[in-house]
């Protein structure tokens, strides 16, 4: 008598996980990090003033009459919102079965959407270029993180006041190096910038790691990790923050929405999300059977001082 296996057997249960495991990350450092404040514009602008330059040579002849000194106006500075957009439309069939790992598909689905939305806004923040006001036919745009930071051509023209620059390119092209980081952190120190964040994508991980150990400048100066002996069993090659020759102190973060040929300097406090709308959900017409459904934002991006932050080109 042929015994009976599991092959022949009909109508066997599905061995199903009733749960989903996204693969996709979510985190958004810098939307998480910055500020945010309600406008009633799609335009909204802000001004900067600066101090007239230091001067070695104030000094007065005694009695002299008093001449009043050049004063100059405020500047001020602008950025438009931008809308950004999911919609999701589920079939009623679709929307009533039983399924593993989730109630309703239009709730799911919309969960999902919520968390992409977030994305796109951290991406559009900091890769963006310049504004586009946009018309009827192009959509309007706010300037991202480098379209807001230094003044000028490229961004690099140096502050009126200190004479710092902090848009700056790498001394070698597509290298990065520890001078480059200290280069710039010496500018952000002389414009008066609180900076303390360096943000980064996560290509660029190692080099920071590497700076544990290798040769400061060209001093020939080299650092070199320690490790006690049998009690050191941890290799790690982590750093989470750096202290400059000048004091200064940035927390560095890794950010996989940043462009891999770019590293940005700042404090959050500097940066501010112009809310004109916040994240809300629209149920559209229904005109067939299916239920569809919009997550719809408007945002712009504020910068307090263009000489606050600063942005590495690699």
């Amino acid at each position: 008598m042929a015994t009976l296996v599991s092959y022949d057997l009909n109508g066997k249960k599905l061995s199903f996980a009733n749960w989903i495991s996204n693969l996709s990350p979510t985190e958004t450092p810098f939307v998480s990090m910055t500020g945010k404040e309600s406008i009633n514009q799609t335009l909204f602008q802000w001004q900067t003033d600066a101090l007239v330059a230091a001067k070695a040579d104030n000094a007065q002849v005694e009695g002299s009459a008093a001449v009043d000194d050049v004063r100059a106006s405020t500047t001020v500075k602008s950025n438009y919102t931008q809308i950004l957009r999911k919609v999701v439309k589920v079939s009623d069939t679709a929307n009533v079965l039983a399924n593993y790992g989730r109630g309703k598909e239009l709730q799911y689905q919309m969960e999902k959407a919520g968390k992409e939305i977030k994305r796109d806004l951290e991406m559009s923040l900091l890769q963006n270029g310049a504004a586009v006001a946009g018309d009827g036919s192009t959509a309007r745009t706010t300037a991202g993180f480098k379209a807001l930071v230094g003044t000028g051509a490229n961004g690099k023209t140096p502050d009126p006041d200190t004479k710092a620059v902090v848009v700056r390119d790498t001394a070698t092209a597509g290298k990065l190096v520890e001078k480059d980081i200290f280069d710039m952190t010496y500018n952000l120190y002389i414009s008066g910038s609180n900076a303390n964040i360096i943000m980064f994508h996560p290509k660029n991980a190692s080099f920071f790691s590497s700076l544990m150990e290798t040769a400061a400048g060209s001093t020939g100066q080299n650092r070199q990790r320690m490790f006690d002996g049998a009690k050191d069993t941890r290799f790690n090659v982590y750093v989470s923050t750096i202290v400059d020759p000048l004091g200064q102190e940035y927390k560095l973060i890794p950010n996989r929405w940043m462009k891999e040929d770019e590293v940005f300097f700042f404090t959050p406090s500097d940066w501010t999300q112009m809310v004109l709308r916040a994240p809300e959900r629209t149920k559209l017409a229904k005109d067939g059977s299916y239920e569809k459904w919009m997550i719809e934002m408007e945002v712009g991006l504020r910068h307090r001082n263009p000489y606050a932050s600063g942005a590495l080109k690699i």
